[in-house]
């Protein structure tokens, strides 16, 4: 016995040292034989075939200890998978609609037609005249050549050398209609409008009158914004649910109550690497100008409906390596499984192995289940070294020691806890607490006073302080106030199993005061 005793202390220093050394001796209590009947341990597979996280074993909680750590559970089912995504996105240009508005010579611009950004244009509509010697020049050599070309029908060199100047005319962004005009004219327009070559806003304009240009400024851009992108980002575990040419909903701000319907018309093939989002490009369109660049939107995405095996979320911890959920069995015990996730949707996650339809899986308290399950295993290992691997607790008591255990919570007391009743200085001093066995939670004390030759004290004034001898716990104090003759009553809320320290102050007229010390035991 004596050493088996020494044995079973040297395992409690050697866990009550570690931080997780109290959620596993809280978990001790089950290593005895129960009723005649002992849960068998490390379990590598269970009977259903489904497999037992390594290192974790199945954890009994009694039903008083399953409300203390607040488990709630849920039967697994076969749901439908209806995705619903929400998301921002912010309404941008179409790319396939933006113009740039180049020189392709060089000269001097005049009569700005399109002055200011922000300007709409037509195709075909001037946005500048410019002053070229060389457009000049190549005006005036084609009209001699097309005038040469009428008196003399028959000499190729006339019909040759007009059709090099008109070609190189239109090189120059001349249109086939400005070169039937100077035809008509039969002279030449010293400073030649530019017309925009598409319909749309202007967003940049750098062309300024006067100003000196070469070939291959850019003098305008000019964007159609008959249809416009939204583009939206959303996480990469959603990516599934999203296809190309799914319909979009898409509500602005600006807009209250109305929906415009969009088509997701690209997926780009690539993450932002911060945000560990993907980018998708959904089109709109926009023949009232309503949507404009820069505004933000609100985007919902409905994916398909399909069957699937759902658990919430909470029920599946996720260590990386391995994902885990704990069945809850009959008679308090709750089996660790190894399960393979599918998608997420919905704070639901959808299982593909490890659970079956019907089973009942935990959704609260799943963490501190999993810390017990692993630190049962762990004392099962510590106990096969030492060879007590039948070692019981027979009452929760070794030798002169007395184990209290609740919630995840151990302490050593003494067997003989402090008297009740104390004589000091002459005062008797007797505690009593209401509930006479203390409960968590809060605890009416009742200090009976009286003189040694038994007459009450009813001129007292009375305090008490309470704590905790643990680290960091702090020292509440308390008033009385007097009830029956010789009796004072305070309350207090001792919020833990194990013994409390109480200090009493009893202070009387013309009298040094007098102290005592009580310990109360809640939960034993």
């Amino acid at each position: 016995m004596k050493r088996s005793f020494f044995v079973a202390l040297l395992i409690f220093v050697v866990l009550n040292a570690s931080s997780n050394g109290r959620a596993a001796f809280a978990q001790m209590d089950q290593m005895k034989d129960m009723g005649g009947k002992k849960i068998k341990m490390p379990m590598k597979q269970s009977a259903s075939g489904n497999k037992t996280p390594e290192g974790q074993v199945p954890v009994m909680l009694t039903p008083h200890k399953q409300k203390l750590v607040g488990v709630k559970t849920r039967i697994v089912s076969q749901k439908p998978m209806k995705k619903m995504i929400r998301t921002i996105g912010r309404v941008d240009y179409n790319e396939r609609t933006l113009t740039t508005v180049t020189t392709k010579i060089e000269g001097w611009i005049e009569d700005l037609s399109v002055d200011a950004t922000g300007m709409a244009i037509k195709k075909g509509k001037p946005l500048y005249s410019i002053y070229s010697p060389k457009l000049l020049q190549t005006q005036e050599e084609y009209l001699l050549a097309f005038k040469a070309q009428k008196k003399m029908k028959r000499i190729k060199d006339g019909g040759g050398l007009a059709s090099a100047s008109r070609r190189r005319l239109l090189l120059w962004d001349v249109t086939e209609t400005q070169v039937r005009d100077l035809e008509k004219r039969g002279k030449v327009i010293r400073a030649l409008p530019v017309l925009s070559p598409a319909s749309g806003i202007v967003t940049e304009k750098m062309a300024l009158s006067g100003m000196y240009v070469k070939p291959g400024m850019a003098l305008y851009k000019i964007a159609d914004l008959s249809k416009v992108w939204v583009l939206a980002d959303i996480y990469e575990h959603e990516l599934p649910w999203v296809k190309k040419g799914q319909i979009a909903e898409v509500t602005l701000a600006a807009f209250p109550g109305q929906v415009f319907e969009g088509e997701v018309t690209y997926i780009y093939p690539y993450l932002n690497e911060n945000t560990r989002t993907a980018t998708l490009r959904i089109e709109l369109k926009n023949k009232e100008g309503q949507l404009k660049p820069g505004m933000y939107a609100n985007v919902v995405f409905s994916a398909a409906a399909t069957e699937g095996l759902l658990v919430p979320e909470s029920a599946v911890l996720d260590s990386g390596l391995r994902q885990v959920a704990f069945v809850a069995k009959a008679g308090g015990v709750f089996e660790p499984r190894v399960v393979r996730i599918g998608k997420r949707l919905n704070h639901e996650v959808q299982v593909l192995a490890g659970l079956a339809e019907g089973e009942e899986v935990v959704t609260h308290g799943t963490f501190l289940i999993d810390s017990e399950s692993k630190m049962m295993a762990s004392m099962e290992g510590m106990m096969g070294l030492v060879g007590m691997g039948d070692w019981k607790m027979e009452g929760s008591k070794m030798g002169g020691m007395d184990m209290q255990m609740g919630q995840g919570e151990m302490m050593m007391a003494q067997a003989d806890p402090s008297p009740e009743q104390l004589t000091v200085d002459g005062l008797k001093l007797q505690l009593s607490t209401e509930p006479a066995k203390p409960i968590r939670g809060d605890v009416t004390l009742h200090l009976k006073i009286s003189e040694a030759a038994g007459q009450a004290v009813s001129d007292a004034r009375v305090s008490f302080t309470y704590t905790m001898a643990m680290p960091g716990m702090s020292v509440e104090t308390v008033k009385t106030k007097a009830g029956k003759t010789g009796i004072y009553v305070g309350k207090a809320f001792l919020g833990m199993n194990g013994d409390w320290q109480t200090e009493w102050t009893v202070s009387r007229p013309n009298q040094s005061p007098v102290k005592a010390k009580f310990t109360v035991r809640v939960g034993g």
